[in-house]
């Protein structure tokens, strides 16, 4: 259990320091992206391309049964 509160409370910091890395004085789109751009790079390159339009999405990870994720990009409206 200490092992898995460890892990989390690492990824919570690399997160942390992902977000306080990102110049705010951008706009929220550019700033969004540079977040994106990271997340790929922790995930080792998965994401796939974020939408073009200016909907709503959230991103969706689905992991089969050999532990192999898959992420995807789900309209909310």
């Amino acid at each position: 259990m200490a092992d898995e509160s460890t892990a989390q409370s690492r990824n919570e910091q690399i997160l942390q320091d992902t977000i306080d890395g990102v110049e705010y004085t951008d706009p929220p789109q550019s700033r969004i992206e540079a977040l994106l751009v990271e997340l790929n790079g922790i995930l080792g390159g998965k994401l796939p391309e974020a939408p073009d339009d200016e909907g709503a999405y959230v991103l969706t990870c689905t992991v089969d049964d050999k532990g192999a994720a898959t992420y995807s990009w789900e309209s909310t409206t």
